[in-house]
């Protein structure tokens, strides 16, 4: 009888944790404390010349809104720390997000001659992988960014996890 008892606890024990990981792994995009799913684009151009220039276009209390990505393929699969710049011959990044009509929410940018507008809290790690297929699957988490709009001066957060294929796209105009 006990041992019927361990292994239907270790069979629970191991559904949760297996639960849980799965959880881990889930695609998740937030902006301003909204979920969106977001259709994920990259400019295969600029991938090419050995930059990354990532397009999220989502919606948030119905207005459409894309936030750009881009960073130095140099910094691949490190950790940008995106409340401080980074030496130009490191790479540069920048992430910026548009509503509606193309009006400007925020700019922010580190690296290269452009260090500036800052995010206050938050990080970056962009890591690209490809399949033997020819796919591209990009590994993209922004933890815990916060920065100040640049037209309406409100606070701004982003929080994106994504892992997986992006459509690639001639370029973005």
């Amino acid at each position: 009888m006990k041992r019927i008892l361990y292994l239907t606890f270790a069979a629970l024990l191991l559904m949760a944790v297996s639960c849980k990981k799965d959880e881990n792994h889930k695609n998740s995009f937030k902006f301003d404390g909204v979920d969106a799913i977001p259709e994920v684009s990259i400019s295969k151009s600029e991938m090419e010349q050995g930059d990354y220039a990532i397009l999220f276009a989502f919606s948030t209390h119905d207005t459409q809104k894309t936030l750009w990505l881009t960073c130095s393929s140099s910094l691949d699969g490190k950790t940008i720390d995106l409340t401080k710049g980074i030496a130009s011959e490191a790479g540069s990044w920048q992430i910026s997000c548009y509503g509606e009509g193309g009006g400007s929410l925020f700019v922010t940018n580190g690296g290269g001659m452009l260090s500036n507008g800052w995010f206050q809290s938050g990080t970056l790690q962009v890591k690209k992988g490809e399949k033997g297929d020819g796919t591209v699957d990009f590994s993209i988490i922004l933890k815990k960014g916060k920065t100040k709009g640049t037209i309406d001066n409100n606070d701004h957060t982003v929080e994106i996890n994504f892992n997986g294929p992006v459509r690639l796209v001639a370029g973005f105009e």
